[in-house]
């Protein structure tokens, strides 16, 4: 996979350097905020680590920009680049930065919950994590069971896609490993 990753990452850096190129400020910005939130994932999945901060820190900086208009459109965004902020920080192990930034996401999802429930999920089951590697386990377990309790409010068990079934069985997991402790 990791030659389909530099593809992509390769793809993504010439559309971000041409970006500039295009006419409506607006559109520059929103469209230069998903590129660069993309490059960052592909960044982290590569394991250059150093490259997806310093991209996400870009698309903290453009989120900034972005005038009122654009707000609603941008938190969901907003809470994709503090998602995968906090996912890099809990991977580099540093808990008290990845909780600052899971939180955040968690905040900009909530207020889109509907359309971002998968994304809440996420949030609460990498937060259950994070307090799991530092024995925290009521909190853990706590975060855990509200993954799961927002799964089962919005989508019946049989009908969950694959990737949802992934986060479920992990919050299953993690819900029995705190109790067998």
């Amino acid at each position: 996979y990791d030659g389909l990753y530099y593809q992509a990452r390769d793809y993504l850096t010439s559309l971000q350097s041409s970006y500039t190129q295009r006419q409506d400020p607006v559109d520059n910005s929103s469209f230069a905020l998903k590129v660069a939130l993309e490059l960052a994932k592909v960044n982290h999945c590569l394991g250059k680590h150093k490259d997806s901060e310093k991209t996400l820190d870009y698309c903290w900086g453009l989120l900034k920009e972005i005038d009122d208009v654009q707000k609603d459109i941008c938190m969901s965004v907003q809470g994709e680049v503090a998602l995968t902020h906090g996912m890099l920080n809990h991977e580099r192990k540093l808990y008290q930065e990845a909780l600052d930034h899971l939180n955040k996401a968690l905040e900009s999802f909530k207020g889109l919950e509907d359309k971002q429930y998968l994304n809440i999920v996420k949030c609460l089951r990498r937060i259950g994590q994070v307090y799991s590697e530092q024995k925290q386990y009521n909190k853990a377990m706590n975060y855990f069971q509200k993954a799961l309790d927002t799964m089962e409010e919005k989508e019946p068990k049989d009908a969950f896609p694959k990737h949802v079934e992934v986060d479920r069985n992990y919050c299953q997991y993690g819900l029995l490993h705190m109790t067998s402790q």
